[in-house]
């Protein structure tokens, strides 16, 4: 188990990256969505959306290294 202390942590890694920047795009959608008007309001959903696929997609690499680090612990 300790071998692989390394790959873990650059896992949880990738999914903490992935957390902050949703939470960015959370942030900059709710500075967006409080402004009367509706094209900032389109905008920032936009923004929301965008950082919440690339939120997702950081976060599914460190889910990925982790399960492949578990199909070749089974594998050995």
């Amino acid at each position: 188990m300790d071998e692989h202390i390394g790959l873990r942590i650059y896992a949880a890694a990738y999914i903490t990256a992935g957390v902050i920047i949703g939470g960015v795009g959370s942030f900059f959608g709710a500075i967006g969505s409080a402004s009367p008007d509706i094209l900032p309001t389109i905008l920032a959903f936009a923004a929301w959306a965008a950082f919440f696929f690339v939120a997702v997609v950081v976060a599914l690499k460190g889910v990925v290294v982790l399960l492949e680090e578990i199909v070749q612990g089974t594998g050995e």
